[in-house]
């Protein structure tokens, strides 16, 4: 039902493709009971990029889940391993070795600004009034906030 008109469905592993495997209910089983492909997040580099990328992908392969390719994060801008001399050796790896299968995207890293420690405030969608639910033991608006917003 959620997909229903929907482009894409995006479903959020955690961790590993064996996550949960302890309840028997993996990522990668959740993936294959929900039918949808993996876009798999992978490491910086070229070799540790390319050995966890293909043990993960493996693994889910195992299972019948369809891997489209992956994302390759926090990458530097400069240096042996940047994000361009990266990019180069793993496109070139995908196009040779895994040719239906692609590098969707290199993310680089990107140095944060510290908040300061300053407390951030959630706004009900529907005003302009902020919520406090931490003393509430009534959910209905938090339920018809959450309700409310649309992906």
């Amino acid at each position: 039902e959620i997909s229903q008109g929907k482009m894409f469905t995006l479903v959020d592993g955690v961790g590993y493709p064996s996550v949960g495997s302890i309840c028997n209910l993996s990522n990668a089983d959740v993936a294959k009971k929900l039918n949808a492909p993996v876009l798999l997040v992978g490491k910086s580099g070229v070799g540790d990029a390319v050995d966890s990328y293909n043990l993960n992908s493996a693994y889910f392969e195992l299972k019948g889940v369809r891997v489209l390719g992956g994302v390759f994060n926090k990458l530097p801008l400069d240096g042996y391993y940047s994000l361009d001399n990266c990019k180069e050796a793993v496109t070139m790896y995908f196009q040779q070795f895994k040719p239906h299968e692609m590098p969707y995207g290199f993310v680089p890293t990107i140095d944060a600004k510290p908040l300061d420690n300053k407390s951030i405030e959630i706004s009900d969608a529907s005003n302009s009034d902020s919520m406090d639910v931490s003393d509430s033991k009534d959910t209905t608006s938090v339920n018809s906030t959450a309700s409310s917003i649309e992906f």
